[in-house]
């Protein structure tokens, strides 16, 4: 993964919260020996929830009520951002009916025990494109206002200041060149409170977790492995992810390659199983050449926005022929909406996590 992964603190972590007893507890004791609570950044505290849960009272020995406490903090937090995600249902259902909870949401709706584990900053839901402004104009009515628009989706918060993405596509066009149509074709019928919605596949919401975690900068960059690894340990229905389906999944998106590196660094640094077969067959799966350049430049620790090829992918998913002047002026529009000063920050923020993440 190279520097798409996370620090080697934040692996300590992981290892404490999601590897096997005798080995998370040596993780945790060697994190503690060199860091304290209080000098942890926040990224490195989205993983404290699940270490509370991971780890009995004797080996958080001093930290074990604090650790308790924010993982009721989690717990409070999701009841509420669930509880905000089944007003969005009500207020959606009218035009989509039901819809597709993924990420987090789902992950914490279908996982009781995961409610004060896994933080979730906002919930998602997939609205097809061609009712999506339908949607976020009954969501406006009913109370959620637009924080901020975006090619993929649309940012939302409800009255109450808890956010809810509405996704146009699932990774399209950010880290994919086709949309994942065959995903929402495979998705199941399930309920949230009550609320009709659908989940995906345990093999493809896998894929999801793991390209969305690796090509992103912020905190999903260190919540994927605890999403991956509550997939695969998963009982009853639907089960874990079958192997054979995630290679499909994999393919039919083009990111083989980058499932396949997650997939070793979930073996190898993390102590989960998985079949080196199907790791193979990740790997020897085509890659498209400018998602293979974009990966490569991730993994040297740049956060590449492939904003030329997003315009091309859009237009053509379109039935449309992409055009310099389609470009500039979406990129005016962009500009006009986002203003200098918020290009400005994120190209200062990603300058920062370059020089703070040393090269290797």
């Amino acid at each position: 993964l190279g520097r798409a992964a996370p620090s080697d603190d934040e692996i300590l972590l992981l290892r404490a919260a999601i590897a096997r007893p005798e080995h998370a507890e040596d993780a945790w004791m060697t994190w503690r020996a060199r860091s304290d609570l209080d000098s942890a950044d926040g990224r490195a505290a989205e993983l404290f929830p699940s270490i509370a849960a991971s780890l009995g009272p004797t080996a958080l020995g001093a930290d074990e009520p604090r650790l308790r406490g924010l993982r009721y903090r989690t717990w409070v937090k999701n009841e509420l951002t669930l509880e905000s995600l089944a007003m969005a249902l009500d207020a959606v259902q009218p035009v989509v009916s039901p819809p597709l909870v993924f990420k987090g949401a789902r992950v914490v709706s279908e996982v009781v025990d995961r409610h004060g584990v896994r933080p979730m900053a906002d919930a998602d839901l997939l609205i097809d494109s061609d009712v999506h402004a339908a949607a976020v104009d009954r969501l406006q009515r009913a109370g959620w206002t637009t924080t901020a628009n975006w090619v993929h989706a649309t940012d939302m918060a409800d009255p109450a200041g808890r956010r809810l993405d509405v996704h146009r596509w699932i990774l399209f066009p950010r880290y994919t060149r086709t949309p994942s149509t065959a995903w929402s074709a495979r998705s199941r019928r399930a309920d949230i409170d009550g609320r009709p919605v659908r989940f995906l596949d345990p093999a493809d919401e896998l894929v999801l977790a793991i390209v969305h975690g690796v090509m992103s900068s912020g905190h999903s960059n260190v919540r994927w492995p605890l999403d991956a690894e509550a997939l695969l340990a998963a009982d009853g229905v639907p089960g874990p992810p079958d192997w054979d389906l995630v290679v499909r999944s994999a393919g039919e998106i083009g990111v083989g390659p980058i499932v396949a590196a997650a997939c070793s660094f979930l073996t190898d640094d993390l102590g989960l199983a998985i079949p080196p077969a199907a790791v193979e067959q990740l790997d020897r799966l085509p890659m498209d050449r400018l998602l293979r350049y974009q990966w490569a430049r991730r993994r040297s620790g740049r956060f590449p926005t492939a904003r030329v090829r997003h315009y091309v992918d859009l237009q053509r998913a379109a039935g449309r022929t992409p055009t310099l002047h389609g470009y500039v002026s979406q990129r005016y529009e962009a500009f006009r909406e986002h203003g200098r000063s918020l290009v400005v920050r994120n190209r200062v923020r990603n300058l920062r996590r370059r020089v703070a993440r040393p090269p290797g």
